[in-house]
């Protein structure tokens, strides 16, 4: 969940510099070789308190506590971060989510439902249960909780947090088609990349793993 830049060496320039397919790309910079090799000497490095480090899976935690002690060995400055509720930054982007989600996909939903999984087709219907009033009010509230959100980590130069709380699910644990359960495994899984989708802030997930 990094505020700002940060690079490293297992960065891949294939997917470095404008892509003519992809308009927002317009303008990036080409791949920087030597910018991946910068040291994290002196970066400090905010840890979350709460909510991304809360009931973490034992291997979860133990990749998270390496981490850290690798880049605290590589000069880095470790502290903790007490960011604002992000429980309800959480709750506010899956709002905006599911009304957007369901308003792209509105016209074949009323026309070719049938077309659909049964567990994508439930996801979308979730954003009829909001209101036009929920919507904006979610909306409104951005800026006030990213001005919070910046002024928690002002003191610092990037954030470091588990993307999940466990490790990554096999296909049939989220497969579940219509059933009740299928819409809280998968909000388990994405819970703490919704805060950081909500606020616009610029992100970077990277393969981790526990010491053996």
């Amino acid at each position: 969940m990094p505020p700002t830049r940060l690079t490293a060496p297992w960065a891949d320039p294939i997917i470095s510099g404008p892509d003519p397919l992809e308009p927002t790309t317009l303008g990036a910079p080409a791949w920087n070789a030597k910018g991946t090799r910068v040291s994290p000497k002196g970066l400090r490095i905010g840890v979350p308190t709460r909510f991304y480090v809360d009931d973490l899976e034992p291997e979860i935690a133990s990749a998270l506590d390496a981490t850290i002690a690798t880049l605290r060995k590589l000069g880095a400055k470790i502290s903790k971060v007490e960011l604002p509720d992000q429980a309800l930054v959480s709750a506010a982007a899956l709002i905006v989510l599911a009304v957007e989600a369901t308003s792209v996909h509105a016209p074949w939903l009323r026309t070719r439902a049938a077309d659909y999984g049964p567990q994508v087709r439930n996801r979308l219907q979730n954003g009829l249960a909001y209101s036009a009033v929920e919507y904006l009010e979610a909306l409104r509230w951005r800026g006030p909780a990213l001005a919070a959100h910046l002024d928690a980590i002002a003191d610092i130069d990037v954030v470091i947090a588990p993307t999940s709380r466990s490790v990554a699910p096999t296909i049939a644990a989220t497969d579940l088609g219509g059933m009740p359960e299928a819409e809280a495994a998968i909000q388990a899984i994405t819970r703490f990349m919704r805060p950081m989708n909500f606020l616009g802030l610029p992100s970077l997930v990277v393969p981790g793993q526990a010491r053996a």
